[in-house]
């Protein structure tokens, strides 16, 4: 014959385990030491830094409007680029 079960009992069992997951999940989530906290905090100080330093220098105010909207110098005409001697 099947074992009796008491349906109460496992429902109240499998809601204490999903709680006790979730309550792991927290406090590896937020458990986190101050020393932790500031180790996070002066390596993502670090990166901004090293990713300013990488960033190109801002165009000139007096440059024409096409190069100081995208840093780009646009290329002379045909008629002004220097061609190959014939001989």
């Amino acid at each position: 014959m099947a074992e009796v079960i008491n349906l109460n009992r496992v429902r109240k069992a499998r809601a204490k385990a999903d709680r006790e997951a979730e309550a792991s999940a927290n406090r590896a989530k937020f458990g986190r030491t101050l020393a932790d906290k500031r180790r996070d905090r002066d390596e993502a100080r670090r990166a901004a830094e090293a990713l300013e330093a990488h960033r190109r220098p801002a165009p000139p105010a007096d440059a024409a409007p096409a190069q100081a909207e995208t840093g780009v110098v646009p290329a002379a005409p045909l008629a002004e680029r220097a061609r190959p001697a014939d001989d």
